[in-house]
């Protein structure tokens, strides 16, 4: 699916600046992608189909006042009730994926596709992902037209950065009007990640004066996706697609925010140290693993003294009763 023209206008001045802040810019191919969109919504509609169950009014959800249907099913008018048509809609459609005649056909293939898209990120990725063993993939299964950085095979990245959606943000009249196909359309830059199960983020771009059109809301979602337990990375990529051509000062103020945060947590790690890192078990406030200070030591020792003298006084007592 091709951007529109106000996305792409969008999008090359990011990459140029992030290019001129020392990145590598270069195009990868991730060409089973192309099916993620109807898998993704397949498995999406499954496990909607399996969590939403259980609210049949008897056991979790509101009870409908009307009588049930006369066909016998207890749960007919609260189901109708109590969801709304998209809801109805994706139970429907995951209720029937995961029937006995058509999951071979549809669950499992969408499976299938979901293992190829995962497939396709660790292959673009330089860094490897911990939940998959590193493998050889096969030069002879990528397509024809995919570019080659060496004869290993074609160029690795950290992250990729893409379009949220292939066009610019809709209205809400415009949301209110679409069709259900239509918002579906819309996820298909999102949905790999999403079934790939890593990291991205989603922050927006302001759109150049001389590209804006009228009734537009003036800027787009640009997305950075990385690789899994690779967050951090994300987020600062998605810092830097934020601030745009403003990112150098931001940085220098992140920076300073950085060094007073590491700073605060380090004071707080030295009052929270555990028992064995240099402190003895006596030097530690009971069940708070917090050293004590010389106050706190004195406070402590006069009480342990007022109990001696509280138990002396009572065996005091004992001894005056039994005479």
């Amino acid at each position: 699916i091709e951007a529109v023209t106000g996305v792409q206008t969008c999008a090359l001045p990011i990459f140029d600046t992030l290019r001129s802040h020392g990145h590598t810019i270069v195009p990868v191919s991730l060409p089973s992608t192309k099916q993620a969109l109807s898998a993704y919504y397949i498995i999406a509609a499954a496990e909607a189909s399996s969590n939403l169950a259980k609210f049949d009014g008897v056991r979790y959800g509101s009870r409908e006042d009307a009588s049930d249907n006369p066909t016998g099913v207890l749960y007919a008018a609260t189901r109708g009730a109590g969801f709304g048509d998209e809801v109805r809609r994706r139970i429907l459609l995951g209720t029937y994926s995961l029937s006995a005649s058509a999951m071979d056909n549809f669950f499992v293939q969408a499976q299938r596709v979901r293992r190829l898209v995962q497939r396709d990120f660790d292959r673009v990725f330089a860094m490897p992902n911990p939940l998959h063993p590193a493998k050889q993939f096969d030069l002879a299964d990528m397509p024809e037209a995919t570019e080659m950085d060496s004869k290993l095979g074609p160029a690795q990245v950290d992250v990729l950065v893409v379009p949220t959606a292939p066009t610019l943000p809709p209205l809400i009249e415009d949301v209110k009007s679409q069709g259900s196909l239509a918002g579906y359309t819309n996820d298909v830059f999102t949905v790999p990640a999403s079934l790939a199960g890593l990291p991205a983020i989603s922050v927006p771009v302001p759109i150049a004066k001389e590209a804006r059109e009228e009734g537009n809301v003036g800027f787009v979602g640009m997305q950075v996706i990385g690789q899994y337990f690779d967050d951090f990375l994300v987020i600062n990529v998605g810092t830097m697609v934020a601030a745009g051509t403003e990112w150098p000062a931001k940085l220098e103020k992140l920076e300073e925010e950085w060094v007073r945060l590491r700073k605060c947590a380090a004071m707080r790690d030295s009052y929270r140290r555990p028992i064995g890192f240099g402190e003895k078990q006596g030097d530690t406030g009971r069940g708070s693993g917090v050293p004590r200070n010389r106050e706190s030591r004195k406070k402590g020792k006069g009480y342990m003294e007022s109990r001696k003298k509280g138990k002396g006084y009572m065996e005091s007592r004992t001894k005056g009763k039994t005479m």
